[in-house]
């Protein structure tokens, strides 16, 4: 869960700092929105724009978060 933050935070110090290992596990961020809501439709609708668009690839990569990327937005799509 820290992942992104720490790889940010490295990436941001222009080579004073770097990853002691790989990143073990990662897992897909995720929006809460009531349940029902047409937002949930809305945010799926983005998403899927901005993957196409290939905005949402740029957006991970300045944020390192490529290994947390998802290639279909879902709503209700927790994993265990």
């Amino acid at each position: 869960a820290d992942s992104p933050v720490t790889l940010y935070a490295i990436k941001q110090t222009n080579g004073k700092l770097e990853q002691a290992g790989e990143t073990f596990d990662s897992a897909p961020y995720g929006w809460p929105v009531e349940k029902g809501s047409p937002l949930a439709q809305s945010l799926v609708q983005a998403l899927e724009h901005l993957i196409e668009t290939g905005k949402y690839k740029e957006i991970a990569a300045n944020w390192g978060l490529e290994e947390g990327m998802i290639d279909k937005p879902v709503i209700n799509g927790a994993v265990s």
